[in-house]
């Protein structure tokens, strides 16, 4: 439970960092789009950053809008690829 909480603050952060309005917190229920801001290239640049900030690979067929919705279909995306 420790990492997940880990990686879930980590992702938060990274979205954090990526989106132009911060006046509201992220939870994991902020959709990416409309509560924080990012457009289609921000999301993009988003999953190359957790590729590398989390060693996660991602695969085309990843990159949809279901997976990218909110900060939890991110993290449950995440989950899914994380090396066992």
């Amino acid at each position: 439970m420790e990492t997940s909480d880990r990686n879930l603050r980590t992702l938060i952060h990274l979205i954090d960092r990526a989106r132009p309005n911060r006046e509201n917190p992220l939870t994991p229920e902020s959709r990416l789009n409309e509560d924080a801001g990012l457009d289609s290239l921000s999301l993009i640049e988003l999953a190359e950053v957790v590729e590398q900030e989390m060693n996660v690979v991602l695969r085309p067929e990843d990159y949809s809008s279901e997976n990218f919705a909110t900060v939890q279909s991110v993290f449950a995306l995440i989950n899914r690829r994380m090396p066992s």
